[in-house]
């Protein structure tokens, strides 16, 4: 596209590119998102006790944009184009990206997401939401093994036994062939100058300026997760705000049974070695 605006030059176009799109901040609904692509699918997997392991790197900074942004500084860009520039010839480039001017990483994007999963939980959950970040690819594997596979592996062969068709490994497979497609942006980052941008928020007014914010600056990512959580779980996986107090109260009982099992484990455990310790040292 970009190759034949090039060519043409007779049309007065400017070029918005933005990041990683995700739910939508302000407009036009906190929270609004309409496909499961990305960070709004990772999020959704981890919401339902789906998604337990990641492969990316902690430290690294995910550039995320809501849509909203992009859309108002989209908006912002042709009004600059339609009023100042009197020239086709030459078409500006806006970057629209968070990594450079507010940045959050991967670390922080689990943090605060886990936070946000206690407030909103989902109504049906596969297991309680918790996920690990990897860049080792062996523990990785492990843990895709242990969280994903094993399990899928025996609720199939219950499903069976029931006489129901099983589906949750294909279902996995599916899921992992889509993250592997992004381990490669996962385990980097880029820096994207948003010159241009920043140039043109100058030129507006105030009222602009509030009317078409796209100041990735503002953006409290902390409270902004709580909103994008609560819309993956209201607009994607179609769980009604009325459901909540039941939805967290499930919760609190899948959390009591998980500390339950943690406990039977350890014994488990310390019992075994302490048989070991009987034979060999009382004898």
């Amino acid at each position: 596209l970009e190759d034949l605006v090039q060519c043409e030059g007779r049309f007065p176009l400017v070029i918005v590119r933005p990041s990683t799109v995700i739910a939508a901040i302000r407009e036009p609904i906190p929270g609004w998102v309409d496909d499961f692509n990305g960070h709004s699918g990772l999020l959704a997997g981890m919401l339902k006790g789906f998604i337990n392991t990641v492969k990316a790197n902690a430290e690294l900074i995910t550039d995320l944009m809501p849509v909203d942004i992009p859309i108002n500084l989209m908006i912002a860009a042709a009004w600059d184009k339609g009023i100042y520039e009197t020239s086709n010839e030459t078409i500006s480039v806006y970057n629209c990206a968070s990594g450079t001017l507010n940045p959050i990483r991967w670390w922080e994007f689990k943090l605060w997401g886990m936070r946000a999963f206690d407030k909103f939980p989902c109504k049906e959950m596969m297991r309680c939401p918790s996920v690990e970040i990897r860049t080792n690819n062996q523990i990785y594997e492990i843990e895709l093994a242990l969280y994903h596979k094993m399990p899928a592996f025996f609720m199939d062969a219950v499903t069976r036994l029931i006489g129901k068709k099983p589906f949750l490994t294909r279902l996995y497979q599916r899921t992992h062939k889509v993250m592997s497609c992004v381990e490669f942006y996962n385990l980097r980052e880029w820096h994207f100058v948003s010159r241009n941008a920043s140039y043109l928020m100058g030129k507006m007014s105030d009222d602009d300026r509030n009317t078409f914010n796209f100041d990735v600056r503002q953006i409290d990512w902390e409270s902004y997760l709580e909103i994008y959580v609560s819309g993956v779980r209201q607009f994607l996986i179609k769980d009604d705000l009325s459901t909540l107090p039941a939805a967290r109260n499930n919760l609190k009982r899948m959390k009591r049974f998980r500390a339950l099992v943690r406990l039977f484990m350890l014994g488990l455990v310390l019992f075994f070695f302490y048989a070991i310790w009987w034979k060999f040292f009382t004898n």
